[in-house]
C-alpha cells in the first residue's frame, strides 16, 4: 500500500531553510527539503512501519527528531449510500420496486479504487456494478407483494486486487424488503 507522511513543523523558520532525513524501520530514505515522505508498504497485515523525520535549520542550531509506528492493517471495504455523506451501512432496508444504489469504498488496498474487481452477489446470484464505476451498485428491489410481510436477505461483496491475490476484503449487508 502506498503511505504518504508529512512533517508539519511549527518553527520560526522559513520552510526552505529546513532539511529533513527520513528513515523507514531505521534505513535512511530520502533526506532533502521534503517534508513529505511517500512510500510503499507490501508487509503482511498485522506488522508495522517504523518511520522517523530529523528536522535540522540550515545553521544546524536547531535538531528536532520525531518517529511514529504505522500499523499494516487488512484491507477493508465499506458501503455507503452517498459519497457525500460517509455514513457506512451495517443493513438496508427498500421498499419493492425502490432503486437501490450503493457505493462501495475500499481502504488499505495497494492499488486505486477504479483498479479493483467488485463481485456483488444478492440471493447467490451475481449481481454487476454500474460499468464505468465497478465500486457502484444500482438496482431496483423486486416488485412482489409481500402481504406484509417483510423479506431478509444479504448482499455479499468481495472486493480484490487482481495484482495482488492476497489483498482482498469482503462485507455482508443484511437487506430487508417491506
Amino acid at each position: 500500500s502506498r503511505v504518504v507522511v508529512s512533517a508539519i513543523p511549527l518553527l520560526p523558520f522559513r520552510a526552505s531553510a529546513l532539511h529533513y532525513r527520513w528513515t523507514v524501520n531505521n534505513r535512511e530514505t530520502q533526506s532533502g527539503s521534503s517534508n513529505q515522505l511517500i512510500f510503499s508498504v507490501n508487509e503482511p497485515p498485522g506488522g508495522f512501519q517504523e518511520v522517523s523525520v530529523e528536522i535540522v535549520n540550515a545553521a544546524q542550531t536547531l535538531q528536532i527528531r520525531r518517529a511514529l509506528e504505522i500499523p499494516v492493517a487488512n484491507p477493508q471495504v465499506l458501503v455507503y449510500e452517498d459519497k457525500y455523506n460517509l455514513v457506512a451501512k451495517n443493513q438496508q432496508t427498500f421498499s419493492p420496486g425502490q432503486t437501490i444504489k450503493l457505493i462501495a469504498l475500499p481502504y488499505f488496498f495497494s492499488s486505486k479504487t477504479q483498479a479493483l474487481a467488485y463481485r456483488w452477489q444478492f440471493l447467490n446470484n451475481e449481481v454487476v456494478g454500474s460499468g464505468e464505476e465497478p465500486n457502484v451498485l444500482e438496482a431496483v428491489a423486486p416488485e412482489q407483494n409481500l402481504f406484509g410481510r417483510i423479506f431478509r436477505s444479504s448482499l455479499n461483496l468481495v472486493v480484490q486486487n487482481p495484482a495482488e491475490n492476497l489483498e482482498r476484503a469482503q462485507i455482508v449487508l443484511p437487506l430487508s424488503i417491506q
